[in-house]
């Protein structure tokens, strides 16, 4: 019995197939390149920020960038600021994740319908 129900859970993926899964849902609703790069990289971001609280010196050293490169960028893909804030209100009697535990959740949700903002 215990070796039917570990064949029933779901196998993890690996980082190949869940970027294949996401590049098949752009496919699949025909977005052209561009788009689908622009998609990526302002969802990216915007998980990235909600992340550090809305921090932008602490999200743009997790992005490898300077933080006016990460304000020009957000300027370039229209993250509206208020709607970080808004969101990080709603957050706060969450406890913020630790930078392991929010590269493991982005991977993870890499391979799911990739959501619009």
């Amino acid at each position: 019995m215990e070796h039917l129900q570990q064949a029933q859970l779901p196998q993890p993926r690996s980082l190949k197939q869940q970027v294949t899964a996401l590049i098949g849902n752009f496919l699949a609703v025909g977005l052209p390149y561009e788009e689908c790069v622009k998609a990526f990289r302002k969802e990216f971001i915007v998980l990235v920020l909600l992340a550090h609280k809305g921090n932008q010196c602490k999200a743009a050293r997790a992005l490898g960038m300077h933080r006016n490169t990460l304000n020009r960028t957000m300027h370039e893909l229209k993250i509206d600021r208020r709607t970080i804030g808004d969101v990080r209100l709603k957050l706060a009697a969450k406890p913020a994740l630790k930078p392991a535990q929010y590269r493991q959740r982005v991977v993870v949700q890499a391979g799911e319908q990739f959501p619009t903002i």
